[in-house]
């Protein structure tokens, strides 16, 4: 009984999260990564085997989530919310599970909408310097380019870069996606956490890509084609050239990292 009420508590608090402001919930391929963050996170984590009695934990770890999570209510800060929310999740997997990996939660805290109310000055910087190569790419090439700020001119033609294009529903979006692919691919250790810190340059090179894209196909097609239906076709496309980057990259990173010392005795699964 006290599993089910704790398993309550916690949907009840993810849904207060996400419920307080649906302002996040826009284009379906920019939200539906992060609606679908938590069910990949207990998806990877499997199997899921109940202790028979829950264990004790330190009251330092639920204290933290409430601290936490008043400072998120006081600040108004969805990334605060969501770190109170990991904390308790913890705490759940500590007292009622008896095998968890604590990474996980990396994945779990993505699954909130964090980036888009609490971070604009990251999703500025993100289509800022997505618009100035975009503009660096068109003149590399020989086309006329005028700039100002995430408005380019190019031939004649004006392209935005707004925030439905490349702003903060797409680096979550993109970070949700590359961080399956790290969890999937490199083991527990200094190799995950450094290829979990290099998913930001590479959702900024796959949105750049996808603006360079989008505004090759305006200038080819007319601004109408582009941002029709093959704007949200493109938004799609970038999140499986996520996949695709970082899967390449990690494999070859995983082929290079030490293998582990080889034992006779047979060893637990990781």
């Amino acid at each position: 009984m006290k599993r089910v009420l704790f398993l309550i508590g916690l949907a009840a608090y993810a849904a207060f999260i996400w419920l307080r402001d649906t302002s996040w919930a826009t284009a379906p391929e920019d939200t539906l990564p992060v609606l679908i963050a938590l069910p990949l996170c207990l998806w990877l984590g499997r199997p899921w085997e109940w202790k028979a009695a829950p264990s004790e934990v330190s009251p330092l770890l639920p204290a933290g989530g409430v601290l936490v999570g008043l400072g998120g209510i006081l600040t108004d800060s969805t990334m605060l919310l969501a770190a109170s929310w990991c904390l308790f999740a913890l705490t759940f997997c500590r007292m009622f599970l008896t095998r968890f990996a604590p990474r996980l939660l990396l994945l779990a805290w993505m699954g909130f909408p964090w980036i888009h109310q609490s971070a604009g000055a990251i999703g500025w910087w993100f289509r800022y310097s997505g618009a100035g190569a975009a503009a660096a790419f068109f003149k590399a090439i020989g086309f006329s380019v005028e700039r100002e700020g995430t408005f380019l001119l190019v031939q004649g033609m004006p392209l935005t870069v707004d925030p439905a294009c490349g702003g903060l529903n797409v680096l979550q979006a993109m970070l949700v996606a590359g961080l399956v692919v790290v969890l999937r691919t490199m083991p527990p250790g200094r190799g995950f956490w450094i290829a979990a810190l290099l998913l930001m340059p590479f959702a900024w090179l796959a949105n750049t890509m996808r603006i360079i894209f989008l505004g090759v196909t305006a200038l080819t097609f007319g601004q109408e084609f582009a941002m029709g239906w093959f704007h949200t076709f493109g938004g799609w496309v970038v999140l499986l050239l996520m996949f695709v980057l970082c899967q390449t990259l990690l494999d070859g990173a995983r082929r290079l990292l030490p293998k582990p010392a080889s034992s006779s005795r047979p060893r637990a699964a990781a």
